[in-house]
Parts: structure tokens; sequence; C-alpha cells
């Protein structure tokens, strides 16, 4: 092995720093705690390229890395690389090390500057070697990035056709803006259509003439919304639907199974869902309890957090996790329909709460248009999911090769 590799204690390669308590301002700049960003602030307390370490409780030790002004909070750590070290390569020196193993005490762990300086770590002291982890650990990194960019696009996307379609009833809207204005049905039909797809008049003849198929698909959409709206206890609702309660409109299965961190793994064939923000708690290799497909999806409620998640693929859960499916209309609308109706109150359950709540019930014809053009979106979300546990399982495993040294990339520097 070169000389250049050695192996340092943790002070020799960064200085460590501590959090302060977070400010009471308002802006842009994120809040860092344990468990990631917190909030945002008008302040920071670290500037550039800072590592975040969290300090004490559950996220004691998770590793974050930012190159933004931030504030870290009294419930993290900091860390800048010292002279002779890349800031991107001590973060993956300090990630790599799995921090939490080395926290102090069992019902609140808890990592000090003191116990953090004493740790040791391999490492090369060569810059252009350093270089060339960050570079191949970073292009892996950049496109599990892009794909999570990708999903949130996808996802805004469905929760914004959803939005026009049942919240703010837009095409029922520009129908009888067109009615009340002395047109005729045909004109209230073409003013939906331009809502729906988002075209002009103009491109909309265009499209009849070029995609005609695509035009009168259009043009079916647009005639399953109404033309009038009816009073109702939420207020005017199209002419013809429903207002229910989410208990009337969702089905709940029932487990067979519930997983506990103890019987999973980082990675493998079934992935086990928690009610947490992080949503994967990891993964088994045994057939799936639920059976979810792109016909036949899935949703998933936090009973105490009240995060929702839904699958078009097979999936398990751990404890507090209701899995749901729609009972009177497609699961895919119903998902959507009950988004955001029960906010987080405190850490206790929220089912008996969230079940009473109100929806706007329409067609089961629109329901499933909508599902039908969503699915397609879900399955871009999911494959690009399924891609970015792949990349992160072949980083995690690269990793661990390039900062050992095991992999010689001297020659090729060299070169």
């Amino acid at each position: 092995m070169s000389s250049d590799w050695k192996t340092l204690t943790l002070n020799e390669i960064v200085d460590f720093g501590n959090g302060k308590a977070r400010p009471k301002t308002e802006g842009n700049t994120p809040i860092y705690g344990g468990n990631g960003i917190l909030g945002y602030s008008g302040d920071s307390n670290y500037q550039d390229e800072t590592i975040i370490i969290g300090r004490v409780g559950a996220y004691c030790g998770a590793t974050y890395f930012e190159n933004n002004p931030i504030w870290v909070s009294d419930n993290a750590l900091s860390a800048k690389s010292k002279e002779g070290f890349i800031a991107k390569y001590s973060y993956y020196v300090l990630k790599s090390k799995n921090l939490n193993q080395y926290a102090q005490g069992s019902s609140h762990p808890l990592l000090t500057q003191g116990l953090l300086n004493k740790l040791e770590a391999y490492v090369t002291t060569n810059l252009e070697v350093q270089e060339k982890i960050v570079s191949i650990i970073g292009e892996i990194e950049d496109k599990i990035n892009l794909n999570t960019q990708t999903n949130q696009t996808l996802e805004q996307i469905a929760q914004a056709l959803f939005k026009s379609w049942f919240v703010d009833f837009e095409p029922v809207k520009a129908k009888m803006e067109i009615l009340a204005a002395g047109g005729n049905a045909e004109d209230a039909e073409l003013a939906a259509m331009r809502v729906i797809s988002a075209k002009t008049l103009d491109e909309l003849n265009s499209l009849k003439v070029s995609d005609p198929k695509a035009f009168n698909k259009l043009a079916e959409t647009a005639a399953l919304f109404p033309a009038a709206m009816q009073d109702s206890e939420l207020g005017e609702i199209p002419e013809g639907w429903d207002v229910v309660r989410i208990s009337d409109i969702v089905k709940r299965l029932k487990p067979n199974k519930r997983y506990t961190k103890k019987q999973i793994e980082p990675y493998g064939r079934t992935p086990v869902y928690e009610q947490g923000s992080s949503l994967l708690l990891g993964f088994h290799n045994d057939d799936a309890g639920f059976n979810a497909t792109p016909k036949d999806p899935i949703f998933i409620f936090g009973d105490h957090t009240c995060i929702t998640y839904l699958s078009c693929s097979n999936f398990d859960i751990s404890s507090n996790v209701i899995p749901l499916k729609g009972g009177v209309r497609p699961t895919m609308w119903t998902y959507y329909a009950i988004q955001g109706k029960q906010e987080f109150q405190e850490y206790r359950r929220h089912w008996s709460e969230f079940i009473i709540k109100a929806v706007v019930l329409p067609s089961l014809e629109l329901a499933e248009k909508y599902s039908e053009l969503v699915t397609s979106k879900y399955l871009m979300i999911e494959a690009l999911k399924r891609q970015s546990k792949k990349l992160e399982h072949f980083r995690d495993t690269l990793l661990p090769k390039l900062l050992s040294g095991e992999i010689d990339l001297t020659r090729e520097v060299i070169a």
C-alpha cells in the first residue's frame, strides 16, 4: 500500500463544532438537525461546505453534507475539513464510519466532540485520489438526485391535475362561463377541453386535423364533466357529484405479518414500509404480504404520522401502518382524494379522525379517466425509484472499497 494511506484520528481530518438553538427568523436557509432539514431560517451559523452529524436521540450519528449557508441546530454537530482533505471526501469517510455505533447511552444515545475526535479512520492524503473518489461516487449520487427530482415533478403533475379537476372544478367552471356568456354546448365542451389539455383553441383545431383519435379522446373526457354546480355541505360542487366520508370510499386491508427493524435488510426483493419520514424501513427476500400492481395498486396511511404512500408493486409493512384500497372508486383516484385531509397534530393515532373527513365524489367514469392518466406517471416514478435503489446499493458497495484503497486509483490518476 502507498505511503499516502495512513490511519488518522478524526480530529486530524476535520474540525468538529457545535450547533445552536434554532433561530426564530424566517427565510430560505436550511436548519439541520439529526434527522435532516427541520425547517428554514433567515440566519446561518455555518457557511460553504459543511458536514452535519446527528448528536442525540434516534438519529444520532446520521450524516449529511451541504455546500451552502445553513443553520446547524443544537441536536447536531458540524465538521469542517482540515487542510489536505477535500470536504466531500471527509464526508464520505465520516459517513462510512456508521457513527451511531459509537453513541453512548442506550435510552438516550449521545455523540460528543470528545468521543468523535478519538475515533480513527484509514484515509489517503493524496488529493488526486481523494478527488477521484469524490468524482466516482458523485456521478452515482447525481443520477440518484436527478431521479428524485424527476419523481417530484411527476408527483406534482398528478397533484395539479387532481386539484384542477376535483378541487377547483376548472373544466366545469369553464363550461359554465361559456354558457353564461351565450355560447352553445359545443363551445362549452371546447372550453373544457382547453382547460384539460392546456391547449389554445387554435392548437385544438390543429389537433383535430393531425390526430383525430387524440382529439376525440380529449372530447370524451371533457364530456364527463357537468356544466352546472349544486350546493353541498362543502359549498358548491359539480352537479350530480356527492359529498361522502373517507370511510365510505376506502377499504382497509388486513396484514398477515408486520416486520420490525430486526427482520429486514438494507437491500432485497420486497420493500417494507414504515410510517416515518424515511418511509422505507428496509427489505426482506420472502414473498410479499401485499400484491400491488399498476391495475390494482395499494396505498398506506401512517396512523401516528399521517404519511401516505401508493405502491404499484409488492410490499410489506411495519407497525402502525394501515394498508388501503379504493372501495367505490379506483385506488389511484382515492389516494389523491384523501391527500391533506388529515394533518399531523401530535404523535398519536389519527385513524378515527381521518375516516370522518369529507370528500367530493365524482362519477365513476371520470375517476377512472383520472386514474388511467396518472397510472402511467406512477409507473415511471416506481421505475426510477427501483433504479435509484440499485444505484444506492452499487454506491454503498463501491465506497468502502474506494475508501480502503482496495481499488487502486493511483495509476489511473497519474496516467
